[in-house]
């Protein structure tokens, strides 16, 4: 795209791999929440994109699944909350094992990671650090979280993942998270 820079130029390309692989992948299904639309379509008005440029991704967009799972403030208020306690309480443990400081989800976010959960996906982005939650929430060892930034899954340790399900303050929050969910699916 013209006037893009070099790191620019190089997120676009990386982007664009992994769709194509999600794309030719014939089992994939390709899930985009309602806020991923909204903010795709925010960001090309924002960046003045061409109507050539514009049209490619409306394409790709309308390639994908839109997700209509609703995120009700009660349990956005969970994720945000477990998210904001592992980022205070084993941030350092998530930098050791992925690379990655843990960062507390904000609302956007919260309603992806919700849609992927619903869902049973897997969250592909170059933002792994917002996510991170996500693989607490699953098992160890699933791959739930992909980093097009590396083309790699992000994981952590079973016993991370133990001592944060152990931990009582978090074990709690995610109780009060599953029984809202099972509520919700009523």
């Amino acid at each position: 795209m013209p006037g893009m820079g070099f790191p620019a130029r190089k997120i676009c390309k990386q982007a664009k791999e992994f769709f194509r692989k999600m794309v030719d992948d014939e089992k994939a299904i390709l899930l985009i929440p309602d806020e991923v639309k909204l903010e795709l379509m925010v960001q090309m008005v924002a960046k003045g994109l061409r109507t050539s440029e514009m049209r490619k991704i409306a394409k790709l967009i309308n390639q994908c699944t839109q997700s209509s799972s609703k995120l009700s403030s009660e349990m956005e208020q969970h994720l945000r909350l477990m998210s904001a306690f592992i980022s205070k309480h084993y941030r350092e443990k998530f930098e050791q094992e992925t690379g990655v400081k843990a960062e507390y989800l904000r609302t956007s976010d919260a309603r992806i990671l919700y849609n992927a959960f619903f869902e049973e996906g897997i969250i592909a982005t170059r933002n792994v650090k917002d996510f991170l939650l996500y693989l607490v929430l699953n098992d160890f060892d699933e791959e739930v979280l992909y980093n097009i930034g590396n083309s790699n899954f992000v994981r952590i340790s079973a016993e991370l993942h133990e001592t944060i399900h152990q931990d009582t303050r978090f074990s709690n929050l995610l109780s009060n998270f599953i029984r809202l969910a099972e509520l919700q699916d009523e």
